[in-house]
Formats: structure tokens, C-alpha cells, sequence
């Protein structure tokens, strides 16, 4: 027996199904074997109507049904997933919340709640931010209070409010700052709600986010203050990529206030740590290794370290990918081709132009 299943998940079904029907005998000559199709029934209606003679050949379509119980818990075991960072079958869970709907069911408050929740997950990765924004505000509307159960998960929604907004600063320049403000603002939410639900690894795994939106808005004192919290917390609940990630930032403050000394050794305390075992926790990679070769760049250009500092960015072009971060090994390769120039080595300048 040969069973196909996922013919709902199909872009171009109409052709598919035209297509079955015009090559039906085909079936009973290579297929020896039962087949069963497992369909919903917006593709029942379709088979019907676009693949007669493969419909009417088969046998009459059973039909299965699960209770209005057995569907709210599989929505319920779906939002689970989904805040659990889970692969789910959307198109399943929007049409086991349909079923519900036609049959007049109500969801509690919690569970809608954690449906706009996975609504507004799967806008996000498809970059309809309008539309997850929106499905995530939803959701904090109708938790007025923490959920009692799991509190920390109001966190988790202003977190990704505040993720909305980053990719919106990325994808408009023009009103980049605007939208690293909002970002502050919801990761800010988010990391307060951590803190009330005393959830501190939550806190060390998301601060660093933070941070980096402090550093696109370049607020140096706010910058400096969270990232030595990001180092108490990230000794007790993080990882030593993370530790790096708050010397880049110390390092950076240190750049910008004209601390060279202090710069170059924090950007060399970041580098000592970057190889440390590691997995992506957030939906934003770390800056990594090129950007703190930059920064020490920078700072021994600061001390007059020339000859140092153009071995350090050859680094970059040497030890980093460019897609890893296109914007730092950019800025690396403009400073050096610089650096050359002003060293009247014209040739090297001009192959990294």
C-alpha cells in the first residue's frame, strides 16, 4: 500500500490534479498496489471537480473526524510548539481552528492568545512584518495579565515585537532610528517581564539583543551598563559566545568615548572567547569574529599602531566570510585599502579597491 499525504501543502494543485486525471489509467498499469490519498476538504472539492474520472475510479472517500476536544489540544500541543521554538504544520492547525469555528466552538482567551501568537511567528519568517505585529499585539491584548502557567511568555511576546522592528530597520533606511527605538522599547518590555517572572536565563538570552540595538542608536552609557549585567549573568547563564559578544560591546563604548588602551584589550578579551562551543539561540546572529577584528583594528589605529592595525584587518579578509557579515568585512577592506594608501602602497590599495 502506497499512502500520499500533504497534497493541501501543493502550490500548483489545479495542474497536478488536471494532470492525475488525464493519466489515470497510468495508475492501474504501474501501481500494483493500493493507494490511498489523504486529503482535506478544500482538496476533496478540487479532486471532485477538476480530477473526475480519478475520483469516481476510486473507491468512496472515508471521512474522519476528531471531537471538538481532540481539536482544541491539538491547537493547544501547536502553541506549545511554537513557544518552544518547534517546527508545526501550520496549514493543520488553520484548518483544525476553522473546523472549530464552523461548529460554533468558542477558545478560551488563552488559547486565542496563543494562536495570534503563532500567527504572528509565521508573518514574521515570511517578512510580513505589518501583519505580525499586529497578531503579536492581539495576543498581549488578550493577556492583560501573565499567563499564570507560563508568565514569562508575555516576555517572549514583546521580544518579538521587538524583532519586528529590527528587521524593519533593516529593510528602511530612512527610518532606521525610529525603528531602533521601537526595538529598545519592546526588548526593554520584554526583559522586565524576565525579570518579574524571575527568569534570569531568559534575561541572559535575550540582553544581548538588546545591545545591539543600544549600538545601532550608539547610547554609550546605556550600552556600557547592560553589557557588564550581560557579563554577571552570561558567567552563571550563558555561553562564551555570549561573553564575547558583551566585550565587543564594552569595547565599542570604549572606542567611542577615545579609550583606545581599554578598547584594544576588550575587543582581545571578545577574540579569546569566540571559539567556544556555541548554537544560535535567537533569530539574530551574533556580530562574531570580523567585527571584533575591527574594533581592534580601530583601536590601534587609535595607539598609532599602524602596522598592527593592517594585520589585524588582513585578518578579516583571511579568517571571516564576507557573507557572515557583509556591512563589518565591507567597512574592513575600505579602512585597510586606506590605511595602505596613506602608507603609499599604492598597488595593495588599489587591488583591495
Amino acid at each position: 500500500m502506497l499512502m500520499i499525504l500533504g497534497l493541501e501543502n501543493v502550490k500548483d494543485l489545479d495542474n497536478l490534479l488536471l494532470a492525475m486525471n488525464q493519466v489515470r489509467d497510468e495508475f492501474r498499469k504501474e501501481f500494483k498496489f493500493p493507494l490511498v490519498i489523504w486529503v482535506t476538504d478544500e482538496v476533496l472539492k478540487k479532486l471532485v471537480r477538476l480530477a473526475p474520472d480519478l475520483y469516481n475510479w476510486g473507491a468512496p472517500p472515508i471521512s474522519f473526524f476528531l471531537t471538538p476536544e481532540a481539536l482544541i489540544e491539538f491547537l493547544n500541543r501547536g502553541v506549545e510548539a511554537v513557544f518552544a521554538e518547534n517546527q508545526v504544520a501550520i496549514p493543520e492547525l488553520e484548518l483544525a481552528l476553522k473546523y472549530l469555528q464552523g461548529r460554533g466552538e468558542e477558545l478560551a482567551a488563552d488559547l486565542t492568545a496563543g494562536l495570534e501568537f503563532v500567527w504572528g511567528r509565521e508573518d514574521y519568517i515570511q517578512d510580513k512584518l505589518d501583519n505580525a505585529i499586529v497578531h503579536y499585539q492581539q495576543c498581549l491584548s488578550l493577556w492583560q495579565s501573565p499567563p499564570k502557567d507560563h508568565p514569562e511568555r508575555k516576555g517572549i511576546v514583546w521580544i518579538q515585537l521587538g524583532f519586528c522592528y529590527w528587521r524593519q530597520a533593516q529593510l528602511n533606511r530612512a527610518e532606521k532610528r525610529r525603528y531602533w527605538q521601537e526595538a529598545r522599547d519592546y526588548f526593554q518590555q520584554g526583559l522586565g517581564v524576565f525579570e518579574a517572572a524571575q527568569r534570569p536565563d531568559l534575561v541572559a538570552r535575550f540582553i544581548g539583543e538588546l545591545g545591539e540595538v543600544l549600538r545601532q542608536l550608539e547610547a554609550w552609557d546605556e550600552l556600557q551598563e547592560l553589557a557588564e549585567n550581560g557579563l554577571r549573568l552570561h558567567q552563571n547563564y550563558g555561553i562564551e559566545r555570549q561573553q564575547a559578544r558583551d566585550y565587543g560591546f564594552l569595547a565599542e563604548v570604549a572606542l567611542a568615548r577615545g579609550n583606545w588602551q581599554a578598547a584594544k584589550r576588550l575587543a582581545n578579551q571578545a577574540l579569546q572567547c569566540r571559539d567556544a562551543p556555541w548554537r544560535v539561540s535567537t533569530n539574530v546572529p551574533a556580530q562574531g569574529h570580523s567585527l571584533y577584528l575591527f574594533l581592534l583594528a580601530k583601536a590601534q589605529q587609535g595607539l598609532n599602531q599602524i602596522q598592527s592595525a593592517i594585520e589585524t584587518l588582513e585578518r578579516v579578509r583571511v579568517e571571516t566570510h564576507p557573507q557572515a557579515n557583509p556591512q563589518v568585512y565591507s567597512d574592513s577592506l575600505k579602512e585597510l585599502q586606506r590605511l595602505y594608501f596613506n602608507q603609499k602602497d599604492y598597488l595593495k590599495a588599489f587591488a583591495i579597491k
